[in-house]
Parts: C-alpha cells; structure tokens; sequence
C-alpha cells in the first residue's frame, strides 16, 4: 500500500496537502488523501473538460454529482441510469473484478430510491489472444452470476473484438431503475445531528487501495496488487438492496451513500460535504472481519455490499426496527456536524482531522487552457501510423502486410464480416443471463436497443448503449461527433428522443499530452451534440491509464441514452410478411466496421478508413421526422438503424429466412459493398410490409429515402445485380457462437 501512496501523491501534491494543513500529516490523512486525489476518485486531469458539459433540462432530477442521474419521464415516473468501469479489477481477476462492478452499479441505483429493473454492458476484449479468451470467458460469467443471484435481468449491451484490447479489456456496466420523481433520495441532503448509519457486509481488507490502483497503468508490479480487487456478494447484494430500499419507502434517511471507491472515505466524507456540513467517523464502531486491522485499511477497503446512511435522531429506532430484519451487520459510526471538517477517531485517538474542502476539492487540478477548442478539433490525425497503440500494426492474421492493397472485393469483405466475432450471433454471452426476469423486457440482448415496459404507467423506456473504437481512434473529436449521431440514430429507431446521456470515457494514461488532446476533442464533441439536441448530461465515469506494457487502448468513450419511447408491446414484429425496404442516407464503405477490419488484417493500420462526417442539426430534422412517422403509423413497419455491419447485418438479423428473399434493386444509390457494408450520417434501413402505405414526410424526401429492394418469396438468398448470396449460409456461420466451447471457435489466431 505504501508503494501505491508514493505513486500517486506528486510533489505538487504533497505540497499542497502540507499546505491545507499547515503541518505533516498522520498516516490515515495520508491514506486518505492519497485515495481521495487519485484520478479514480479526484478527476484531477478531467476536470477541467468535464465542467464544460451542459447539466441542466428540464427532465433532470439528479444530476452529476449524485450517486446516478436521474430522468423524469412524466409526473408518476422517473428513470435512473448510470454506466461505471471496472476494467483494472477485470484485467488482473476478470471474474470477481466483472462480478463487483455490476454489485457497485446496482447500489449507485437503489442508494437513490430506484428499484432497479435493468442490467447492460459495455465489453470490448481481443480473444484472438489466449489470456484475451480466458478474460472474455470469466468476465461474462461474473456478469451473469451476480446480476442472476440478484434477480436483476441483464437485458442488453454491445461487445467488441479489437487488437487494442489485447491487455487492457474494457468492462464498462450499466443499471438503470424506475422511481416515483418524489422518491429521490440524494446523497447531499444530510443534516446537523443525524447519526451515520453503516449496513451490510462487514470490512475486510480486500479491495483495499482499489482506487488508487484504478489510476495507475497495468505493469508487472500492479497487476500483483490483487488484494486491491474486491470480492463480491451477490447474495448479500441482494438483501442490501431490499433492506435499502424499505428503508427510503419508510422516510428513514436524510442522505444515502453507497461504499464503492475509496470506501468509507470516500462515502463518509461525500456525503457530508456535499450537504455544506461536516462528520466524526468512529473507526472502532465499523463492524469488521480481519483480526487487526488498522485505520488505514478500514479507510482504503472497498469491501463489497456496504451502504452508508444519515438518519435524523428521531428515526434511529425505526431504523433499527427495519435492519434487525434482515442478516446483515449495522453500526452507529458518526455524526454529522456543522463545522465542515472530517475528524476521524480509531482506539481512543484523533487519526485524522482535515477540512472537507481540502480532501475533496482541495486536490491540484491540471490546467488544459492551452487546449483551445480550435486545438481539440484539430486533433491528431490516426489512420496509417498507430504507434504506442496495443496490437497493430501487423496483420491481423499473420503473415507479411500487404503494401498498398488492392480495394477489397465484395466476397473478402464478406469473408472478414463472417469470421469477425462481434457480427456473431451475441447468443453465447446473453443466453448466460436471465434477461426476461420481472417480464418488463421488450425484446432482449440481440437487439440494437433496450425497451422495457411499465404496465403501471403503460410507459416504455429506451436504452441505448454505443461506442465504436475504430473512428475515436482515427480522430477523437470527429470520431465521438459520430458515435453520438450513430447512438442517438440507435434511439430514434428504439422510437425515443433521448432524455438524458450519460458516458464512460476509456482512455490510455493521462500523464501523456497526445491522451489528453483526444479525451478533450470527446468531451467537447459531446458538448456540441448535447446543446444541439438538447440532452443533459447526467452523470458518467472517467477510466484512464488503460494501457501496459504492450501499448495503450484506442480511445473508447461509451456512450448511454435514455428516452420515453412511442413503442409499446404492439411495436411493430416482422413474422415473414412481403414487402418494400427502403434506404435514408448513403452509406460509405470506408466509414464502416467492415473495411476497417479488412485494412488492420491487411497491415495493422486503418490507412483508407474514415470517419462519417455528421451535422446535428440534419440528424435531429430527420430523426424527429422518423419519429413522427412511427406515431402516426403505430405498430405498422420496422425500422433499423444502419450501424456496425451495415444493411447487411439487419437483413441478416431480420430477413434471413429459408422462405423469403432480399431482392435489391438494379439502379442502387451506390457501389454494393458501399450499400451493405458502408454506414454514414442519417442512415436508416426501413420495411413496409404491402399491407402498409405510409406517406413520406417532408423531412424524409428531401434526406432522399428511395427503395432500396423488396422482401419476397424465395430460398433465403440475397439477390442484386450480378451478386447472389446465400443468407442462410452466413446467418449459420454468425450462429458458430453456439457451439459448446464458444470462446474457442471466434475468429483465427494471428
């Protein structure tokens, strides 16, 4: 632990703690601040880009700052909603570090009076390698076993194959919950008086620093921190979560905290400070389970399934009235208090006392002021020399690469898309979860977007989870610009204008210039969709030092949207019927997933890929027309939108059947592989069953929307010009995935 402390304190650091003190400080302070400022928990290099993100709507009821946003959807429903990272802990114990991630976002939710109702996720690994395999495999069945014991369905997600990942995997969580707006419970309402509640698990010493550990790179010395990964409790993750939830429905608390990073620290002294107070913590009152512990680790341990409450004087009795129903372990460990310091007290001595101000906010912030926007939109340029980045530059399935490569073919794009892993039928993560428990599911993971319905409010609410690494590679800023088009596209055919957005930005070291021109070229791309379209931000996680030894990720932001949707359980099924698809926008080849796979088996490099130029003002015109044509014609036609594998996927996924064929037309917008396996802005895939005439809006005819080929009778092929193809064929290879050892039969070792 004390290596780790000499890591993440600098000189400036420590000058400035001497400072705020005005004298040495004690171990526990140490122990404390060296949590408390580390990039995990301080944001000490993201700050300065994040408190440019637009916070305020007029749906938002907890925002950034509070344990999750929240999302008022009408005056009797609210939705809460958060993403974390857990990828340090899942790259050194894929299992437990997977396992407590889904346990510390499940608290996020209901610490703030929701119940929660969904699971997603964010995973991104490159099982071409054997040690990629073995994380793949134990990170999905740690997902699976909590979320399953807590009865939690897991209902969605995305996952990726690249060779940036090769070291670093990316396990990025999701849980949203629902609510009565009137049932928030903040983490910054404390008052003068109350008495601080600890439930559940007792302290350990596993998870200890863990804070400090998710903010240094991976090399040979961190990855032996393994005490610094948490051990989960599903069980008891589910007993806290009803004992936590009786307890705000009765009025108990003032204030509630979950204990994630940095623990008791972090619970302890957040909670105070954001309701402008301050806190004795008695150190001895925590109930513990490792014969002499000392002060420090109870500061630092981030033992799993523990919660942190403020209850007024009035209400201990009830309070204890309630937990003494459940197994689980409480204390009394404190008092808040007006002088706004945290005094801290172990065996009958002061340990620690330090204003609020400096632990918290007192941290040195770097300055990016020279980092104008005209800088960030510049950016740096990736495409043929990706340098310091993990896995590239060689092929992808050995050999020598290949200068100058001829344009690919139809049938090599083809071949790449079907021994890729993440166009592969999802079947072998998501059939490990339970996914329709609490039958609130509309659809299931599979699909491009999350719906779930409430039959009290008869409301349904769409979530949508997206990234994609290869175009924030090429250029952070342009490449986030379309991530966000491609996600809130994702929204529109979910048949929701998002509410609310909240983000995980996965990033290599911050300590280098060229990281933090990328992570500010995300952060103002982002700032630029939200005002354009008028969605908050309403929370996210910040995950740097993503890199080791072997090179660094590409940089990953994820991103989450959450809207009211006009679907409901009679949104439109197809079940084989005939009829007409039709294309909105122009797909381009070297925008697409597709041929940035082919170039990096090629040489390494994504020389000849680009990213989609987006205006957000074309993609608002035609999504809100889109969605216009969805309530005016309920339940009546299907429509997708044209991601990662192009109308080809979709025609695979929705049309592939051995009695019907996918006939395109002859005078087609654009080359074929252009067609099927490009993407750009505005891209829609939609199918009119005959049965259906729909009236084009304005909007859609001057985007140009124009038949695209019709679903007919047939034998499951595609038929276009000079082209045909076998659709079964490839949806059966896409299905590999279900053969008994999965991880095994995905794409070939280099």
């Amino acid at each position: 632990m004390n290596i780790l402390i000499d890591q993440i304190l600098n000189q400036r650091q420590k000058d400035t703690l001497l400072a705020g003190l005005g004298r040495d400080p004690t171990p526990a302070e140490v122990a404390m601040v060296s949590a408390m400022w580390s990039e995990h928990c301080g944001y000490t290099h993201s700050r300065h880009f994040l408190k440019t993100l637009p916070r305020e709507g007029e749906h938002v009821l907890a925002g950034p700052g509070e344990n999750a946003g929240i999302i008022r959807l009408h005056d009797q429903l609210a939705v809460a909603f958060k993403i974390e990272s857990h990828n340090h802990p899942s790259a050194v114990v894929p299992y437990q570090g997977a396992a407590t991630g889904v346990g510390g976002i499940l608290r996020d939710i209901f610490t703030m009076g929701s119940e929660p109702i969904a699971l997603m996720n964010s995973l991104h690994f490159d099982i071409r390698d054997h040690r990629g395999k073995w994380i793949a495999e134990h990170v999905v069945d740690g997902i699976a076993d909590y979320g399953n014991c807590t009865g939690i369905p897991t209902v969605g997600g995305e996952y990726s194959s690249y060779p940036w990942y090769v070291d670093n995997p990316l396990v990025n969580v999701v849980c949203a919950g629902l609510l009565k707006p009137e049932q928030v419970l903040k983490a910054s309402t404390a008052q003068v008086g109350d008495r601080v509640l600890y439930f559940g698990n007792k302290t350990g010493r596993d998870g200890i620093a863990g804070a400090i550990f998710a903010s240094l790179n991976l090399t040979e010395a961190t990855r032996e921190q393994k005490s610094a990964v948490q051990v989960g409790d599903p069980f008891m993750g589910k007993l806290i979560m009803q004992a936590t939830l009786e307890l705000i429905r009765a009025g108990v608390p003032s204030a509630m905290q979950d204990m994630g990073a940095a623990g008791i620290t972090c619970s302890t002294s957040e909670i105070a400070h954001n309701s402008g107070l301050g806190i004795t913590v008695e150190l001895d009152a925590v109930p513990v389970r490792a014969p002499g512990i000392t002060a420090e680790e109870i500061l630092l341990s981030e033992s799993q399934e523990r919660m942190l409450a403020t209850v007024p004087p009035d209400r201990l009795a009830q309070a204890e009235e309630i937990l003494n129903r459940y197994p689980l372990d409480y204390a009394w460990i404190g008092v808040i208090e007006e002088t706004p310091d945290m005094v801290v007290r172990f065996q009958n001595e002061t340990v620690a006392s330090a204003p609020l101000d400096l632990l918290i906010d007192g941290c040195p912030v770097e300055d990016y002021a020279d980092l104008t926007d005209d800088v960030l939109r510049a950016g740096k340029e990736r495409a043929s020399d990706l340098s310091g980045i993990a896995g590239t530059g060689r092929p992808l399935l050995g050999g020598k690469p290949s200068t100058n490569p001829e344009p690919p073919t139809l049938s090599a794009l083809l071949e790449v898309y079907a021994e890729t892993s993440h166009y592969a039928s999802a079947r072998h993560i998501y059939e490990q979860f339970d996914y329709e428990i609490n039958q609130r599911t509309l659809g299931g993971p599979g699909d491009d977007h999350t719906l779930m319905y409430d039959a009290a409010s008869e409301r349904t609410v769409a979530f949508t989870l997206h990234s994609r690494s290869p175009w924030t590679l090429q250029h952070a800023y342009r490449g986030t610009r379309a991530v966000l088009a491609a996600a809130w596209r994702r929204s529109i055919a979910a048949g929701a204008y998002p509410l609310g957005l909240s983000n995980c930005l996965n990033y290599p070291s911050a300590d280098r210039r060229e990281t933090m021109i990328d992570f500010g070229g995300t952060t103002l791309a982002m700032k630029e969709f939200c005002e354009a379209l008028g969605i908050p931000v309403t929370g996210g996680n910040v995950s740097f030092y993503n890199e080791s030894e072997v090179g660094a990720i590409a940089p990953t932001p994820v991103f989450v949207l959450v809207g009211d949707s006009v679907l409901g359980p009679d949104r439109y099924r197809y079940a084989g019927a005939e009829g007409q698809l039709y294309l909105l926008g122009t797909p381009d080849l070297t925008a697409g997933d597709v041929y940035a796979l082919w170039r990096l088996r090629q040489d390494g490099t994504l020389s000849g890929a680009t990213v989609p130029t987006v205006d957000f003002a074309q993609e608002h015109q035609v999504g809100q027309a889109l969605l216009d044509l969805y309530r005016a014609y309920p339940g009546a036609f299907a429509m997708r939108d044209v991601g990662k594998g192009g109308v080809f996927k979709r025609i695979l996924e929705q049309f592939a059947r051995a009695d019907r064929d996918v006939v395109l037309n002859d005078d087609l917008p654009a080359a074929l592989p252009d067609v099927l396996l490009g993407e750009g802005p505005c891209t829609y895939l939609l199918f009119v069953p005959d049965a259906t005439t729909l009236e084009w809006p304005a909007a859609l005819q001057a985007a140009g929307i124009r038949p695209l080929g019709r679903v007919t009778a047939g034998d499951g092929k595609l038929l276009a010009p000079a082209v045909e193809l076998d659709l079964l064929k490839y949806r059966a290879r896409a299905d590999k995935s279900l053969e008994p050892h999965w991880i095994d039969q995905l794409e070939l070792a280099p």
